[in-house]
């Protein structure tokens, strides 16, 4: 994979992605030498060593072992400081929220799931509303959790990067509810940072799991530096990495392909319109045909949504889930075929409980977009699904916080130093 072209990002935009892609691929690879990453990543050598260079000097990666020589100098490879920063995860679910301690190299040190609401019936009446009272009790709730690890002051947090279901506000580190002249903030940054103490960073979920198959993926993204993330849960969340960048659009983000419109005589959604991509194809469109074939009532339980127990059903060929299930599949191949055609991306990555199904909606999304696209080019694209852990957005959270701390150390070197840090 060659260098990325300066003129299509500025070159501290550039030095990011190298940096996070060199960081990337020792992660996945140590120990390993700086002739092994210019030959995974395709960086020239001497781009590697300038990288290797400069993150050594910030105690983000070590020197340990020489190798065998092969006829030069013996190699000297290279790992993760995994003790560079501790980072905290938070994933704001609809129905459950999640939240994680991780290391730099991403490995989780404690981890922890409760309900986002208290009774499951807030959550049918008004399923978006996560109040200010929840991430106070959740913060608190939190504090409890770092004090049992021994999270002291001297092994704290260095930041706290927050995945939630809807829009944000990038300027407030708000998430954005609602719809029309029914729009509400409610102002997770402020609220972590008031009680945490840490710099937060908040981003929608679908970006955090785009994040995520990046960060802590299988690596099958390696060579791919535009990709389209379709995240199938309550919506449908996109997410576009572009020359290697995350696209994060205008202050309020970006991200609502879900709101695409498909069918003007299908269900209504929430934003005002009928037949919008997501309630073809998202969980809460899954239950519902399953309802309406004649399954169980589609109530989310104390677990989270009927969506998991549907997709378990078909899987054991359970006709009524198996036809539901289908259903959607078309209508979400539908989308992405939409994705392939506006975006032509080399890759496009499908997250969510519905990848537990991947061999079964598989060959109906491969054949819609391969049987579709009006150029045989576009049918060239990857069509995977997603590698990391579900629920994808809570590693994405943590990916969040890493990656926020690494651009402020491109921009200013010192915001990096031990002193902040460890």
């Amino acid at each position: 994979m060659p260098d990325l072209p300066v003129q299509s990002l500025g070159m501290r935009d550039v030095r990011i992605v190298n940096e996070v892609r060199l960081l990337n691929v020792i992660r996945r690879h140590q120990p390993i030498s700086r002739t092994q990453i210019s030959s995974l990543t395709g960086l020239n050598a001497s781009t590697v060593t300038m990288i290797v260079k400069r993150l050594l000097a910030h105690d983000m990666i070590s020197e340990a072992s020489t190798g065998t020589s092969t006829g030069g100098r013996r190699p000297t490879f290279l790992t993760i400081n995994p003790n560079k920063m501790l980072v905290l995860g938070v994933d704001l679910g609809v129905w459950q929220t999640s939240y994680t301690v991780a290391d730099f190299s991403g490995r989780q040190i404690l981890w922890r799931t409760l309900p986002t609401l208290p009774e499951a019936k807030e959550l049918i009446r008004q399923p978006l509303a996560i109040p200010e009272d929840f991430v106070q009790q959740l913060c608190e709730d939190i504090l409890k959790s770092l004090a049992e690890a021994k999270l002291t002051k001297e092994r704290g947090l260095s930041a706290v990067g927050v995945s939630v279901p809807e829009l944000v506000d990038v300027q407030e580190g708000s998430m954005v509810l609602g719809a029309n002249d029914r729009l509400v903030k409610v102002r997770i940054r402020q609220l972590f940072e008031e009680r945490l103490g840490v710099p937060t960073f908040v981003d929608n979920d679908a970006n955090s799991a785009a994040l995520a198959e990046i960060w802590m993926g299988s690596g099958k993204l390696l060579g791919s530096r535009n990709i389209a993330y379709v995240l199938v849960v309550e919506g449908i969340g996109t997410a576009l990495i572009i020359e290697g960048r995350l696209h994060r659009g205008s202050r309020i983000g970006t991200g609502s392909f879900g709101h695409m419109p498909m069918d003007p005589n299908g269900p209504p959604c929430f934003c005002g319109a009928r037949g919008c991509w997501e309630t073809l194809a998202s969980e809460k469109a899954l239950r519902r045909r399953f309802a309406e074939l004649g399954g169980e009532d589609g109530t989310p339980g104390s677990e989270g949504t009927q969506a998991a127990a549907i997709i378990a059903a078909a899987l054991r060929g359970n006709p009524t889930a198996l036809a539901a299930l289908t259903a959607n599949a078309r209508s979400l191949s539908l989308g992405i075929l939409g994705l392939v055609h506006g975006l032509a991306p080399q890759a496009i990555i499908v997250g969510g409980q519905v990848v537990q199904a991947w061999n079964l909606i598989r060959p109906i999304i491969n054949e819609t977009v391969r049987s579709r696209t009006y150029n045989p080019f576009l049918a060239e694209v990857d069509i995977l699904p997603s590698s990391v852990p579900y629920p994808p957005s809570l590693l994405g959270a943590v990916a969040i916080a890493i990656s926020n701390m690494l651009e402020q150390h491109v921009t200013n070197p010192s915001t990096l130093s031990l002193a902040t840090l460890t």
